[in-house]
C-alpha cells in the first residue's frame, strides 16, 4: 500500500526540484525529506529521482508515477473532505419520506433551509401513505417519514415522536357554489367531488363517525397536492386536506357544528428502532423540528 505522506512529500519535491524548497514548503528538515524519498524508492524497488550538484530530476519512472501521484492526493483530500462533512452532518445523502398532506405542511420551509443552510446535502423525498412509509421504514429504504399516527401501523421496531395535531379542512374555489351558504352540514360535500390523497382514507377510520364516511370518501384519490389543488380551482372539486394555512386562490368550507365530529388527525415523526441516524439525517430533523415548533402546525 502507498504511503500518501511520503507521496505528498514526492510531488513537492518533484515539483520543485530542490531539496533545500521542498523541505521548506514541507516544514520538515532536509534529511527527513531525503529518508521519506528514499524509503519510497526502496520500497517500491524504483529510483524516481536523478540527483546532482544543481538539483533534482525525475526519472522515467519518476514522471510515470508523478502523473498519477497528483491525482490519487486530490483524490484522497477530496474524500477526506467529505467523510469529515459527512460526520460534522452537513453533506450526505438522506431519503425519507412524508405523507401528502403533511409534506404541504413542513416540506417548503423544510426544503428550502436545507437548501440554504446544507448545500452538500441531498435529499431524497418520497412521498406516500403511513402503511407505505412505515414497511419502507422496516426495509431501511427511507431513514424516517412524518406521516398520520395510525395505530395499526405502529410496530414494535418503530419509535413514533408526535409532532402535531391538524383538522381537517376542506378547500374551493373562490366562486364555488358552497360559499353562498354560511356553514355547509358534512352531508352536503357527497353532492360534490371530493379531492383528496390516498392517506385520507386511512385517517377517515379516525376522524368521523362511520355514518359520514361515504360522505368524505375521495372521488379522485391522487399523491400530488399540486395537481390536486390546480383541480379544484378549475372544478367543483373539493379538496380535502390537513393544513395549517389558508391555500392561495383556494377558501375554507365553514363546515357547520354537528353530532358528526372530526377528529383532529396526530402526525407523528417515524424513525426505526435499534438504528443509528445519519449525521446527515440528524441535521435534516433538527430543522424540521425547529419547523415545527415555530410554525405551530396545530390547527
Amino acid at each position: 500500500m502507498i504511503d500518501l505522506h511520503k507521496l505528498h512529500h514526492f510531488v513537492v519535491l518533484a515539483r520543485t526540484g530542490s531539496f533545500v524548497q521542498a523541505a521548506e514548503q514541507l516544514h520538515l528538515s532536509q534529511p527527513a525529506l531525503s529518508r521519506s524519498i528514499q524509503a519510497l524508492e526502496r520500497h517500491h524497488g524504483v529510483t524516481l529521482f536523478d540527483r546532482s550538484r544543481s538539483g533534482v530530476f525525475l526519472t522515467a519512472v519518476g514522471k510515470q508515477l508523478l502523473a498519477h501521484a497528483e491525482d490519487l492526493i486530490f483524490n484522497a483530500k477530496s474524500l477526506e473532505h467529505s467523510l469529515t462533512s459527512a460526520s460534522a452532518g452537513v453533506s450526505g445523502t438522506v431519503t425519507f419520506g412524508i405523507g401528502p398532506n403533511g409534506g404541504n405542511v413542513i416540506l417548503p420551509d423544510l426544503l428550502r433551509t436545507v437548501m440554504e443552510d446544507y448545500p452538500e446535502i441531498r435529499l431524497h423525498v418520497v412521498l406516500g401513505s403511513a402503511k407505505t412509509m412505515t414497511q419502507r421504514l422496516l426495509d431501511t429504504e427511507i431513514e424516517f417519514f412524518v406521516g398520520a399516527r395510525d395505530p395499526q401501523y405502529v410496530s414494535e421496531h418503530v419509535r413514533v415522536e408526535s409532532l402535531w395535531h391538524a383538522s381537517p379542512a376542506f378547500l374551493v374555489r373562490e366562486d364555488h357554489p358552497l360559499l353562498a351558504m354560511e356553514s355547509i352540514p358534512l352531508e352536503a360535500l357527497q353532492s360534490y367531488p371530493r379531492l383528496a390523497p390516498a392517506a385520507w382514507n386511512e385517517n377517515l377510520v379516525h376522524i368521523v363517525s362511520e355514518e359520514a364516511r361515504d360522505w368524505l370518501r375521495p372521488t379522485i384519490e391522487l399523491d400530488n397536492f399540486e395537481l390536486l389543488m390546480n383541480l379544484a380551482m378549475n372544478t367543483d372539486g373539493v379538496l380535502i386536506a390537513t393544513y395549517k394555512h389558508e391555500v392561495e386562490f383556494l377558501k375554507r368550507l365553514r363546515i357547520r357544528p354537528s353530532k358528526h365530529i372530526l377528529h383532529d388527525t396526530a402526525v407523528g415523526l417515524f424513525t426505526r428502532k435499534a438504528r443509528t441516524l445519519s449525521p446527515a439525517s440528524r441535521s435534516v430533523l433538527s430543522i424540521l423540528r425547529d419547523i415545527v415548533a415555530k410554525g405551530d402546525p396545530v390547527r
